[in-house]
């Protein structure tokens, strides 16, 4: 029996429901989850090595891990930046796993990608959000990712996502650190965005479904669908309410609003 490959995954390890295709697939492949210090590990992941971008001080020693192919979530972090540059430039192949549907008007969402940052506050990557995070180690991952050749522009890179923030920058040029290999998407509407956002190159995009619609079959899933099988037996109507792009985007103005809003319609 040939051993398992090993991918390398820098993903969300708070939620178990985008467990389900690496659950499926243990068997198959040996998944190392990277994450950084203070992020929160839901139980579900006890199952699989988890490593720590603060306990490497260069992306090469990532490589200690023997991966063969490296799955994000996205690559804007500046550690994801990084390895996904560092590993890309060593031959091993990187992907963004789509891992939610996508259904808007992609030049409304980048447009609004941007506005966040004008009107609000820029990128915030390189500061240290709480103090598990070691700033200079984030700096000193991201210089050794880049080559001699590229040194000056991912400083250049560095000085103008600070100045103009992120997505301003990274939507209004190529950043070539951030461009995975593939893009693994849910369909080929839901790929389009990653074309512009990510750089992606239609020939490297591949289409595989949804790969939570398992979770929907998950004791929490059948007990809420039960619940509203009996209020419309009791002749009761049951809304199905999206509230991430309202809470998102502030459509209710402040969160009292929102939380308002939320109460009447339960009423």
């Amino acid at each position: 029996m040939n051993a398992r490959k090993t991918i390398l995954v820098s993903w969300d390890t708070t939620r178990s429901d985008l467990m389900v295709p690496f659950s499926d697939l243990k068997n198959h492949f040996r998944f190392v989850f990277v994450t950084e210090r203070g992020a929160k590990v839901d139980e579900s992941y006890s199952e699989f090595e988890i490593i720590y971008y603060e306990d490497y001080l260069s992306p090469k020693r990532v490589l200690d891990v023997n991966p063969s192919f490296c799955i994000f979530m996205s690559v804007v972090s500046f550690y994801d930046i990084s390895l996904n540059y560092f590993l890309i430039r060593n031959g091993i192949p990187t992907a963004i796993l789509q891992h939610g549907y996508y259904a808007g008007d992609v030049a409304e969402e980048l447009e609004y990608l941007k506005l966040k940052e004008t009107k609000g506050p820029k990128n915030t990557n390189f500061q240290v959000k709480n103090k598990n995070r070691d700033l200079f180690k984030k700096i000193g991952f991201y210089t050794l990712s880049l080559g001699l050749l590229d040194m000056m522009k991912g400083w250049l890179f560095y000085y103008k996502q600070f100045k103009y923030g992120f997505w301003n920058v990274c939507l209004s040029e190529t950043i070539k650190f951030r461009k995975p290999t593939y893009i693994l998407a849910i369909s080929e509407g839901n790929s389009r965005i990653h074309i512009q956002k990510d750089y992606a190159d239609e020939n490297n995009i591949f289409y595989f479904g949804n790969f939570m619609a398992p979770a929907f079959n998950e004791p929490a899933f059948k007990e809420q669908k039960a619940l509203t099988d009996r209020r419309r037996e009791q002749g009761n109507s049951s809304i199905l309410f999206f509230d991430s792009p309202y809470a998102e985007r502030a459509i209710f103005g402040s969160p009292e609003g929102y939380y308002a809003y939320l109460k009447k319609l339960a009423e």
